[in-house]
């Protein structure tokens, strides 16, 4: 086993939430401690339900032609290091176990959670390799999220949904005010379409943050950042399973849509009949989103793949009165388009099945995603 392969094994045995723990005393002591690296270059703070992985991958796409951008972003398809990246280009496995090393020792065998330890990564990594800045995407909520200790020039919150209510607040107003928490002091906010709560308008007034509502977030981030870019490249850009086309006959498209406004945002892009092959993790409005794809779908497949973090795929078959998909061909006997949605953690798998079909298959050193 190499040291890289040793340190993935590592990371992925850490856990994803520890009970009890919620505010970043934690994340800016160990920051402190490495030297405050997340206060070494300026940095753009994206959270939302819906499409904050989208903006923050267009926003380093209209940024990097005339500036070092880092991008962070989570859940990743294939490859750990995707997480991770300076204009386009993953960290290295070399920079990944060093920095690694370096947060394990300055942590003094504290407990890490798997995405404070990812996030103090990408914080050390972009300081060391001196970009001018950095998009940052919360990976749960904002208030306790270890990507809260940024000051960023700008913050952005893309949409408001249901979506990990266990965490986040039953209702719309209370997922609101922990999205809302992302907000800093005298930092304007950008708000996409729909994101009108009071909650979020008092903590910008308390914060003395001017909001701007705004149909074009790449557009409207871009003009409050003293940074060169391109707003139509930007726009144009979007990342891996987002509404991503495969040319097969019949075509497969694959979108990580996995609650009810995704779905319906999702499937207002498609006309006809489509067969559907889906999987998710556990999370909130699961019956309603399985409603949904089967009044929308001529067929609905589970994803037979395995994984940590998913629901057993037999489970879902038996709740739902569902198929398993036994093979990708299984689902284009159906000869209709083909929807693959649902968990981040299903994409890796069925993508390489859609390459292997197309003869170009992925890089063979990357990992599964964990």
């Amino acid at each position: 086993m190499t040291s890289y392969e040793k340190t993935l094994q590592e990371i992925y045995s850490l856990a994803f939430f520890i009970k009890g723990k919620k505010d970043l005393s934690f994340m800016n002591s160990v920051d402190q401690r490495l030297g405050n690296p997340s206060r070494a270059y300026p940095s753009v703070h994206v959270a939302g339900t819906n499409g904050k992985g989208t903006l923050c991958f267009q926003l380093h796409e209209a940024l990097k032609g005339n500036n070092k951008v880092g991008l962070f972003t989570s859940p990743h398809i294939t490859d750990y290091r995707e997480r991770i990246q300076i204009n386009g280009e993953y960290i290295s496995k070399e920079a990944l176990v060093e920095i690694y090393e370096l947060i394990r020792a300055v942590s003094d065998g504290a407990t890490l959670r798997y995405f404070d330890l990812t996030t103090l990564i990408a914080l050390v990594y972009f300081a060391r390799e001196g970009v001018d800045l950095a998009i940052f995407e919360t990976g749960l909520g904002g208030r306790h999220d270890a990507t809260n200790i940024l000051k960023p020039l700008v913050s952005v919150i893309t949409s408001i949904g249901y979506d990990h209510m266990q965490y986040l607040g039953e209702t719309l107003e209370e997922i609101a005010g922990e999205k809302g928490g992302i907000i800093k002091e005298n930092t304007p906010v950008v708000l996409g379409p729909g994101v009108e709560f009071k909650i979020i308008e008092q903590i910008a007034k308390e914060k003395q943050a001017l909001i701007y509502h705004s149909d074009n977030l790449v557009k409207s981030v871009l003009e409050l950042l003293p940074f060169k870019g391109d707003v139509d490249k930007g726009c144009a850009a979007f990342p891996p399973c987002r509404f991503e086309r495969f040319d097969l006959d019949p075509p497969v498209i694959f979108d990580v849509a996995h609650n009810l406004d995704a779905f319906e945002h999702l499937f207002s892009k498609i006309e006809g009949p489509i067969v559907a092959i889906m999987g998710f993790s556990k999370a909130d409005g699961l019956d309603d989103c399985v409603e949904f794809l089967k009044g929308r779908c001529v067929k609905v497949y589970i994803a037979d793949v395995k994984h940590h973090r998913l629901i057993p795929p037999d489970e879902l078959c038996r709740k739902y009165n569902l198929p398993k998909l036994t093979s990708f061909e299984e689902a284009r006997g159906c000869n209709l388009p083909i929807v693959v949605c649902g968990s981040f953690y299903i994409m890796s798998q069925l993508r390489q099945d859609v390459q292997s079909l197309l003869q170009t298959p992925l890089d063979q050193d990357r990992q599964l995603v964990e």
